[in-house]
């Protein structure tokens, strides 16, 4: 996304300058690893801020919390991932307790310097951290917290939107301090507008969800029916059934419907009558609800802040309770330790066994390497260990696990292979991947189809372009990383 707020990946930067300095230095893998778990390390900061954060909590209560945090497959998910996530997380942990029994002035700068840097790490905390903790002192009419607060923010974000005016600066443009929203009246710089639109397009609500009630829908199937934030009957049939399928859109809600939502969503009812914090807490929930549906693209993963304020709501209901805060306590940290085990998927390359794939095809999980051979022995026959030969990734998500010389272009990006298909047709584009020393070409066509639905992925690239391609020389390689990939050999040219 070129000049938006970079707060954790430049951390990323300086966790990729430091490492390469010490021994044992692995490349681009030293990077990802490092940044893994120093997101690793945030999520557990953000877990330890909710489980200490200054509410009116029994130690029941606490423990119930933190555990509904890390017990939900998303934080763990986006937890161990180089994603800028966590920390939004673990800063709106701190930001919205605070804000609950702020009076002092010192307070409102700490607050102010907490949602100013939420949002230079994600500009979302803007509606899921920033407006919340706006809606706490307005509904406690603290004016002049609400003054300070907003100040405060605004300068500990001013570096970040002089740079973005800077870098997206034209002569008919002061530069664009938000780019790249709004960036048809405030200006793109390097940007055209077919990708200016074609970013508006892919953050704002599918058609089909157009309307209340298709809203309304969305946060239904997004939020109380997504696998990621609880597991329903039909996903954990499917999955100890060994059902090569996932329940799809057209499964009954009531199969799909988290099952942890029926403990979850009444406790937070119930909390409603422990007082005035639960009812604020209310008030954060509401609006980062509303923010999601009036402000977003209606994806599931921008309400994962949503998890804080009802987490502490159901703690207080929950955790008065001797024996139902013991046995949820007990459910949930037996869940806890198999996300841990077996969710991400490389414990599944470790750790071997059916019990990986299960556990993913339960929560909707990526299950690319599970169950497949080593990648390096599938590419070593194509002599893909010549310094010259590359691989070109088309639509694939995880650049990162493949070893070897790379070309692939994001979403926004403009597609060298697409266009070079469309200027020339397939024989001079397989002529074009030979001058470019590419020997094998990688089709992820899930990913392909859900960025088509969602930023908009170049129309040209369709499996009847595969088909051209193959008629036109390229070759099918046997070997399947997983059902939705295909891989093309591109044969060596021959000499005239």
């Amino acid at each position: 996304y070129s000049f938006l707020p970079l707060n954790i990946e430049m951390i990323f930067t300086l966790i990729g300058g430091l490492v390469r300095i010490l021994p044992g230095w692995a490349g681009i893998y030293s990077l990802v690893y490092g940044s893994q778990l120093l997101m690793v390390c945030v999520t557990v900061l953000a877990a330890g801020a909710v489980g200490l954060a200054p509410l009116r909590l029994s130690w029941r209560a606490r423990a119930i919390a933190t555990l509904l945090f890390l017990s939900t497959p998303w934080v763990i998910v986006i937890g161990s991932l180089a994603y800028n996530d966590p920390a939004v997380l673990y800063l709106g942990a701190l930001a919205i307790p605070l804000a609950l029994g702020c009076k002092q002035r010192p307070c409102f700068w700490i607050i102010g310097l907490i949602v100013g840097l939420a949002v230079g790490v994600k500009m979302t905390a803007g509606v899921s951290v920033a407006l919340p903790v706006a809606a706490i002192l307005i509904s406690t009419r603290c004016w002049r917290g609400v003054l300070m607060v907003v100040l405060v923010a605004t300068a500990a974000y001013t570096p970040w939107m002089l740079r973005s005016m800077v870098a997206s600066h034209t002569p008919t443009s002061i530069g664009n301090p938000i780019f790249p929203l709004f960036a048809h009246t405030l200006g793109m710089n390097h940007w055209s507008n077919s990708l200016a639109a074609r970013f508006d397009r892919g953050h704002t609500a599918p058609t089909r969800d157009a309307g209340v009630i298709g809203h309304l829908h969305a946060l239904a199937d997004q939020w109380l029916l997504n696998r990621q934030f609880g597991a329903g009957v039909a996903a954990v049939a499917a999955a100890t059934a060994h059902h090569p399928g996932y329940p799809g859109p057209k499964t009954p809600w009531v199969l799909r419907f988290g099952l942890i939502w029926l403990v979850w969503l009444p406790a937070v009812g119930i909390s409603l009558a422990a007082g005035s914090e639960a009812w604020l807490l209310a008030v954060v929930a509401c609006v980062q609800i509303l923010s999601w549906l009036l402000f977003t693209q209606l994806q599931a993963r921008f309400l994962v802040p949503l998890i804080l304020p009802t987490a502490w709501m159901a703690a207080m209901a929950i955790g008065p309770i001797p024996r139902v805060s013991a046995a949820l306590t007990a459910a949930l940290a037996f869940q806890l330790a198999f996300l841990m085990v077996f969710l991400r998927s490389e414990n599944g390359t470790f750790l071997g066994g059916p019990y990986s794939r299960v556990m993913g095809r339960i929560f909707e999980l990526p299950q690319m390497w599970l169950a497949t051979p080593d990648p390096n022995n599938v590419f070593a026959p194509l002599g893909l260990s010549d310094p010259q030969a590359r691989i070109y990734l088309e639509g694939f998500d995880a650049p990162l696990y493949v070893r070897g010389h790379l070309i692939y272009n994001t979403v926004f990006n403009r597609n060298r292979l697409a266009r070079e298909f469309a200027a020339h047709g397939a024989a001079d584009t397989v002529a074009w991947l030979q001058r470019h020393h590419v020997r094998l070409v990688i089709f992820d066509w899930a990913e392909i189809q859900r960025l088509r639905h969602t930023y908009g992925f170049n129309k040209v690239v369709t499996p009847r372009m595969q088909q051209r391609l193959l008629a036109a020389g390229l070759l099918p390689l046997p070997a399947r990383l997983a059902p939705n990939i295909s891989m093309l050999i591109v044969p060596e040219p021959t000499n005239p």
